[in-house]
């Protein structure tokens, strides 16, 4: 089983930050935006992922493979919805998100 264990650990996180730290002199000059950045985020984003899902959703393995240390508190049996409920929720956040970002920001021209 690799879900939750190697791709919801600390590592991946670190290995973002190695990336951006490898490629902090790119600049992309097309959307004026250091390269570091991009991986700075994508880590950040790693790191609040395995939090939440550590908090809320069941547990993770911080340093998995060199120690079976289990982050859990699993806050979201406490309510009675079913997990489809959630990930509904979920898409739709992100749905209403990526409108309002194309709306404000145009980010179509980025893709």
């Amino acid at each position: 089983m690799i879900h939750r264990t190697f791709t919801h650990s600390i590592w991946i996180v670190l290995f973002l930050v190695l990336i951006g730290l490898l490629v902090n002199k790119v600049y992309i000059k097309k959307y004026k935006l250091k390269l570091s950045w991009v991986f700075y985020f994508l880590a950040l984003g790693s790191f609040i992922h395995l939090m939440l899902d550590g908090i809320l959703l069941g547990s993770v393995f911080l340093f998995y493979p060199f120690s079976f240390f289990e982050m859990s508190f699993n806050l979201i049996k406490i309510v009675p919805w079913p997990d489809s409920f959630l990930a509904g929720l979920d898409a739709i956040i992100l749905i209403v998100w990526l409108i309002h970002e194309d709306l404000k920001h145009n980010i179509r021209d980025f893709l």
